[in-house]
């Protein structure tokens, strides 16, 4: 079907929907000639996935070409989200030569349209920074937050970085997310849930393997909820994407329970919080390091080593092995229990009484135990660290987990 003609200065615009009536020479035209001089490579799907879409009736695309006497001069495509009620805005161009003539807002007039067929609670579109792209063939940044705002839009306060559009492509950094609304904040977990939604979709990530990714994820769950979304204009509020700092932000509370589990006293606080700044200025310098949370325990291991302060318990549990309990989900030190649930309430479960169980343990059982139980260390990760072989490092794990419940099992009684 086809929208009415719409006046615009440069002649009768018609918006022609490319799902509900798909024309495949209408849409090579307006590939061709619209999308292809408006984005660069990483940032545009191939032709073949887009018309694949299209011609199947995808519920979750939908797609508009404006025509002027026919000819394609403008494109608009757009991706639901359903799980995340996010309707993206994935591309929006207008043939070189004719824009800022109302192509671009008479194709946005249908967006309120396509947003309730989503059932999304939001419309987001992603631009580039101009602190970090420059105009040129493919449009002007600068321009383009200025359309966006005059059309509603507001500024995400977050970075952003755009997942691969298709194999072969790279991640576009120095992005920024425009919302529209209705209002002047957006939910942290909207936006959280459609960037996990949108790079799954996008590439199956891995969240413990992807550190980008990782980093993308920490940023938002360290902003303010809900957020404040800005005018297009103060993009500079933006800050930049740090995925290091992000990760060490987001992992250092993990490893603040580990100076409690395995130093003497409060030295091992202080001296965590030098290793943190060293490793923090040896990133600042350039180096890289894929894995700061590792390479951080390894040198606080290390000065507790060499300074004295590793903790050794004068009251080494010896209570009878309870294997198959398990506290609930919630419990961040539980993961390692299986399936039925315990005899004891949650109270038993305190983290002064977890402490207490795990500072009971030898040293290398409790340095094992934090590793896979309360930091999260992948099991190469962790024996890479230790120097233990696989085996004896699960070993000794195992029955630092059990020594753990027999003692909490004590406690109830």
């Amino acid at each position: 079907m086809s929208a009415p003609a719409v006046g615009s200065p440069r002649g009768h615009v018609q918006v022609h929907d490319l799902v509900a009536e798909y024309d495949p020479d209408l849409f090579r035209r307006a590939y061709e000639e619209v999308l292809e001089p408006n984005f660069p490579t990483d940032e545009l799907e191939t032709a073949e996935s887009l018309a694949g879409r299209m011609a199947s009736g995808d519920p979750s695309t939908f797609a508009a070409v404006a025509l002027t006497d026919g000819t394609p001069v403008g494109v608009m495509i757009a991706d639901s989200f359903p799980d995340s009620r996010v309707l993206l805005l994935s591309y929006l161009a207008v043939r070189p030569g004719q824009r800022g003539g109302g192509i671009g807002s008479t194709l946005l007039r249908v967006l309120p349209t396509w947003r309730e067929r989503a059932d999304a609670v939001v419309a987001v579109a992603e631009v580039e920074d101009p602190r970090f792209h420059s105009a040129g063939p493919h449009g002007d940044p600068d321009k383009r937050l200025r359309f966006y705002g005059r059309a509603g839009f507001r500024l995400v306060p977050s970075p952003f970085v755009q997942p691969r559009v298709r194999p072969g492509t790279e991640r576009v950094g120095g992005m920024l997310l425009l919302a529209a609304t209705g209002d002047e904040t957006l939910p942290r977990q909207t936006l959280r849930d459609f960037v996990t939604e949108y790079y799954t979709d996008s590439e199956a990530v891995d969240e413990a393997e992807d550190m980008a990714y990782a980093g993308l994820l920490a940023r938002l769950d360290h902003e303010p909820d809900p957020l404040v979304l800005l005018a297009p204009e103060q993009y500079a509020e933006v800050p930049p994407l740090r995925v290091d700092a992000e990760l060490l932000r987001r992992d250092y509370p993990g490893t603040a329970v580990a100076a409690r589990l395995l130093a003497v006293d409060d030295r091992g606080v202080a001296l965590l919080d030098e290793v943190w700044q060293r490793v923090l200025a040896r990133m600042a310098a350039g180096e890289e390091l894929p894995r700061p949370r590792r390479t951080v325990l390894a040198e606080f291991l290390a000065r507790l080593s060499a300074d004295g302060l590793v903790f050794v318990s004068a009251e080494p549990g010896d209570a009878s092995v309870l294997a198959d309990w398990f506290a609930g989900e919630a419990d961040p030190w539980a993961g390692w229990w299986r399936e039925t649930p315990p005899s004891w309430g949650a109270e038993v479960t305190t983290p002064e009484r977890l402490e207490r169980a795990v500072r009971r343990l030898p040293p290398l059982p409790r340095l094992l135990l934090l590793l896979s139980d309360v930091v999260g260390l992948t099991l190469p990760e962790a024996v890479e660290l230790t120097g233990q072989a696989p085996e004896h490092y699960l070993g000794i794990l195992e029955a630092a987990r059990m020594e753990v419940v027999a003692f909490l099992d004590e406690s109830a009684r």
